[in-house]
């Protein structure tokens, strides 16, 4: 009855929370060979379910030496910086008060090296769930997921393979698999996207330097009276122009650190996509509420972040880890720092927002073929906006 109600309880976890599986049959106690993990609210947190039927708990100190060991492995394996670990001890015949209070008080973990510790009982019989602190330590709805599989118990009745519960979940989820596991996927248009970037700024040294105006203007740098005259190839060969060294090494940081991720999610030729509406939509934007001269990068990067924006509405348990949570971080930064300083084309960047979001929208993800009413109305809708 254990091994069932922790199998299907397993699944919930994939298909509800969004949780991984790790092969853990070599730990002591182990009911089923995997333990789950995600990545969320900053830390990594870990359930794992051992038999507290045949725990000696008069050895619980050298117990606690055993999950101390299994916390460590778990943090170096993972190179994570905050552990969060869930024990569930599940019972068919009963834990008495003693031992209840003795696993409820464990104190394994610190503040301090960011470990925590957090026990929970799973009694079969008389169906009932024991956590010391559901409300401080259970963000992630733990508690409910197996108090109501308790009360669904009688209905279990298929042992599920967790490994293919994983693969689906991944699917439903977007996480992006190489179709070919022994071909690692290459991001060849942000590399190559890159290379442009410094050999137009190579270019432009050998002409006299970025600091001359005229050489700025000469390859193609945002000029509002000159593109207002039908110049409009400016719009697109700004983005591909630096003021110096530290704004081009800056830009094509980001955009490594952006573009990899993004042309990952969606694909090469959707992520070339992308990455020039939102240059045209950056340069549109600082030529319309901008008049001084501009150049860079920085609105297609923009870009590739409203697109990220587009992948945390459409697979929002994503976006609620870690992975998420630096990427608004970034954003926010990136737009707080924007209008807190001079010379800085904030207006580019909004719209190279806007112009990502909307370019994600048409095409969607990797994995979403196909033309859609709703692709085609965010395409028309780019188009009026551009116009």
């Amino acid at each position: 009855m254990k091994e069932l109600y922790v199998n299907n309880v397993g699944k919930m976890l994939i298909d509800k929370k969004g949780f991984f599986i790790v092969d853990t049959s070599s730990m002591a106690g182990a009911i089923i060979k995997q333990s789950f993990f995600v990545d969320k609210w900053g830390a990594l947190n870990i359930v794992s379910f051992v038999d507290a039927d045949i725990l000696d708990f008069s050895r619980y100190d050298m117990i606690c030496d055993m999950f101390k060991r299994e916390m460590a492995i778990f943090k170096e394996s993972s190179k994570t910086n905050a552990l969060v670990y869930f024990k569930v001890f599940v019972t068919e015949s009963g834990l008495d008060e003693q031992t209840i209070n003795t696993i409820m008080s464990s104190t394994i973990g610190s503040v301090y090296n960011k470990n925590a510790f957090v026990p929970i009982i799973i009694d079969i019989k008389s169906q009932t769930v024991i956590m010391a602190n559901p409300r401080r330590d259970d963000a992630l709805g733990l508690y409910k997921l197996f108090d109501e599989s308790l009360h669904e118990l009688e209905n279990f009745n298929v042992m599920h393979d967790l490994g293919e519960a994983e693969k689906s979940m991944k699917r439903e989820y977007g996480y992006i698999e190489a179709e070919n596991p022994n071909r690692a996927f290459r991001p060849y248009a942000s590399y190559i996207i890159i290379a442009i970037n410094i050999i137009v700024f190579i270019v432009s040294l050998l002409l006299g330097g970025n600091n001359d105006l005229y050489v700025l203007v000469l390859l193609g740098a945002k000029v509002n009276p000159l593109i207002a005259s039908g110049q409009y190839w400016r719009l697109i060969t700004s983005a591909f122009l630096h003021v110096d060294i530290l704004h081009i090494a800056f830009n094509m940081y980001a955009l490594y650190n952006f573009g990899l991720i993004t042309e990952n999610i969606y694909g090469s030729r959707k992520f070339l996509f992308i990455y020039m509406l939102s240059a045209l939509y950056g340069s549109t934007a600082s030529f319309a509420f901008s008049p001084a001269l501009s150049v860079g990068a920085s609105g297609a990067i923009f870009g590739l972040m409203g697109a990220l924006l587009y992948l945390g509405q459409k697979k929002p348990k994503i976006f609620s880890t870690s992975f998420g949570a630096n990427i608004l971080f970034v954003l926010i930064l990136n737009i707080v720092f924007g209008f807190s300083s001079t010379g800085i084309d904030n207006f580019a960047h909004l719209g190279g927002l806007l112009g990502g979001y909307l370019a994600s929208n048409t095409v969607g993800l990797k994995n979403e073929s196909g033309i859609t009413a709703k692709k085609i109305l965010y395409l028309v809708l780019s188009i009026i906006i551009l116009g």
